[in-house]
């Protein structure tokens, strides 16, 4: 399997946006994108997913870089490959049919309502942040179908409160 890798300073993008593995690779190939290298706040409307110039990719991995937030606000992406928060914070507002894994790092935070479902595993060492942090007393879940997941001695769990309600962290086995 051939590798591309690929680093991108700062994302941003419209509904109409498409980020997928780019290239021309023959037979098998993985994506790597590491994104927020800029330090800067970035919101991604777009989908993501293995989709490539001339042929589709093994995988298409996410890899969250750089002190910024990154938003993916679309509804359903359908990318099969790792969602690495590696520094800063990643908030996905919508469903995430992944076969990989999900990865929070240390210092790093996963914030938003995303739902992963089929992630083979999820290992979390930094802090999960339900909830949309951008609208006042947001109350959230983030959630884990059919996943192993593994919460490190280092990982923070934070949880907003708010007239009867609080967020959530969900797991479906």
């Amino acid at each position: 399997t051939d590798i591309t890798v690929c680093h991108v300073g700062a994302l941003s993008g419209t509904a109409a946006a498409v980020l997928g593995a780019g290239g021309q690779q023959r037979g098998s190939f993985e994506a790597n994108w590491y994104i927020g290298g800029l330090n800067t706040n970035e919101v991604f409307e777009g989908t993501i997913n293995n989709s490539g110039y001339k042929k589709n990719a093994k995988a298409t991995h996410i890899h969250k870089v750089g002190t910024g937030d990154w938003r993916l606000t679309n509804e359903k992406l359908t990318n099969v490959g790792n969602y690495s928060v590696e520094e800063g914070s990643l908030t996905i507002l919508g469903q995430v049919t992944t076969t990989s894994s999900v990865i929070v790092k240390e210092g790093a935070s996963l914030k938003g309502n995303p739902v992963f479902t089929a992630a083979g595993t999820a290992e979390i060492a930094g802090m999960l942040e339900p909830g949309d942090s951008t609208l006042n007393n947001s109350i959230g879940a983030i959630e884990f179908q059919n996943a192993n997941v593994n919460i490190k001695e280092t990982a923070v769990i934070k949880i907003g409160l708010g007239q009867g309600r609080s967020d959530q962290v969900v797991y479906y086995g």
